[in-house]
């Protein structure tokens, strides 16, 4: 369990248990001092039917019946103790799961742009240079420089600096995102 859910169930138990000695409390002394004299009949008949509710759990058999009270409570909380680990796991097989079937990024229409160009081209072997994407993509280059900065962000290319010139390629998870089949650039593997 996670520190933050301790803290949490601890508080909640404290609360609940705060405000149950309470309202015993204030029951015992309104019972004690008589406020509610017309309650009286029903407090001796609920005393009347406890006491005989004992006494039959107390008969002598070779089992007492109270013990079957006693593994119903035990049975009772070893199911919500295991829900509490169940839920707990699932949390964390979401997260997992998360990581291994990772949600597409939603990118704008020019990073969109921009991927497929790098997509189709960028995979030849001459490789396609960071100064030829604008006018490839036929984009403004605050347009294109706002894209490549959400590409870059996402992890979704590559980019190889030398001295003949930037060349800019996908990453892993950039092929992942074209291939994957909900991507919005699905076409570009049909295409190819």
């Amino acid at each position: 369990m996670k520190p933050k859910r301790k803290v949490v169930l601890l508080s909640l138990g404290g609360v609940v248990g705060t405000l149950f000695l309470g309202a015993v409390s204030g029951a015992g002394k309104m019972l004690t001092t008589d406020l509610w004299p017309s309650l009286r009949p029903f407090i001796s008949t609920a005393w009347t039917w406890t006491l005989e509710l004992f006494t039959w759990l107390a008969q002598p058999v070779a089992f007492p019946l109270w013990s079957f009270i006693v593994a119903l409570l035990v049975v009772v909380g070893i199911i919500g103790f295991l829900g509490l680990v169940v839920a707990s796991f699932s949390s964390d097989l979401n997260a997992v799961n998360a990581k291994f079937d990772p949600e597409l990024p939603s990118l704008n229409e020019s990073a969109q742009q921009v991927l497929a160009v790098i997509a189709i081209h960028g995979g030849r072997n001459e490789g396609l240079y960071l100064s030829q994407i604008p006018s490839t993509a036929g984009l403004s280059q605050l347009v294109y420089e706002g894209a490549m900065d959400v590409l870059y962000h996402w992890n979704l290319i590559s980019i190889s600096y030398s001295n003949w010139g930037d060349q800019v390629s996908l990453s892993a998870l950039g092929r992942a995102y074209v291939l994957h089949p909900q991507s919005p650039l699905a076409w570009v593997v049909k295409s190819a």
